[in-house]
């Protein structure tokens, strides 16, 4: 078999192993009672399944992860319980809901934990941080996701004493997991933030056991300034992340439309914006997939448009892989 007919034959499976996702609850899921996980979860299922998404990246909420909400949900009056047995009702409620929603509809769910991380500032800022992570964490280990997303947090005055901080805390929230979760460790959109430089999250990565990279291609392009515009610099962070992921059956992109600052990230847009440029992205995605055999990519969009940008990028996708395919046609053509 020639190159080019080789090439042609892997598109379908190549495609196969790009896995779509939405970092929130879908746009047009019809939930109404935020305190409802149930009801939340069964929606956002509905909704991925009319859209051929399979993976969803739950946002920190403390009003659906809050314990005493759920109980008050069952109708359970935590006076007439010890702790242990409270406990284990909350476990027994979210482990059928794992069964019942998340495995039967063959959704990998993520817990991404609070948006502000920051374990250097104060005791206040530590303190409310941890208790975040530890209910994001409980959660996502009740449930059964298949792990947690944080950031690294505020960097501080001193990054190498901040990071060193960060890795010590992330560590005892890595222990509230399941062995077979995995803790996700993201670029940053924002320069003061650790994790804005690749070296910043490979020590990290090294440092935590069960650790993956996330990385975030939309805030990579905004701290890069918004200049970069070949697929060679959007496949640089995926090999050099992969290469210290404790997982090597999949690596987990997320993209966005994004306006640029001085700063890195200003806000989040449609992907429709083109920036980052959406066909060089998809490029040093196919080009990882093709050197890397047998990996999956999660790719979730998180986007202001979500499920629609989703469903915009398999668009585009499809766009791509049938360009190569008439590529790989013609030179196998040319080459009789």
């Amino acid at each position: 078999m020639t190159s080019a007919r080789r090439r042609r034959s892997q598109i379908p499976k190549l495609m196969k192993r790009i896995l779509f996702g939405v970092s929130n609850i879908p746009l047009g899921a019809q939930i109404r009672n935020i305190e409802n996980i149930e009801r939340i979860l069964t929606e956002c299922a509905s909704r991925m399944s009319d859209f051929s998404l399979k993976v969803l990246e739950l946002p920190f909420n403390e009003v659906y992860m809050d314990p005493g909400r759920i109980l008050e949900r069952l109708k359970v009056d935590a006076k007439e319980k010890s702790p242990q047995e409270l406990l284990e009702i909350i476990r027994e409620y979210l482990e059928n809901i794992y069964k019942e929603v998340i495995k039967k509809s063959k959704i990998h769910l993520w817990v991404y934990g609070p948006k502000y991380v920051d374990f250097i500032s104060s005791e206040a800022a530590e303190k409310f941080t941890m208790e975040a992570l530890e209910m994001a964490a409980a959660f996502a280990s009740m449930i059964k996701a298949d792990g947690l997303v944080t950031l690294l947090g505020y960097a501080g005055d001193n990054r190498k004493e901040s990071l060193k901080k960060s890795i010590k805390m992330l560590r005892e929230i890595r222990d509230l997991l399941l062995p077979s979760q995995y803790i996700g460790i993201e670029i940053p959109g924002k320069k003061e933030l650790l994790g804005a430089t690749l070296s910043e999250i490979k020590d990290a990565l090294s440092s935590i056991d069960r650790s993956i990279p996330v990385i975030n291609l939309a805030h990579y392009y905004a701290l890069a300034g918004g200049i970069l515009r070949r697929a060679e610099q959007f496949l640089e962070p995926i090999k050099y992340l992969y290469r210290e992921s404790h997982a090597k059956d999949f690596i987990y992109i997320k993209i966005s439309g994004i306006e640029v600052s001085d700063n890195g990230e200003r806000l989040h847009m449609p992907l429709i914006t083109n920036q980052p440029p959406l066909n060089v992205v998809i490029d040093a995605i196919y080009k990882f997939l093709v050197e890397n055999d047998g990996v999956k990519a999660y790719v979730i969009v998180e986007s202001p448009l979500l499920e629609y940008d989703a469903e915009y990028f398999m668009t585009k996708l499809k766009e791509y892989f049938e360009g190569v395919s008439r590529r790989a046609s013609r030179g196998s053509s040319s080459g009789r």
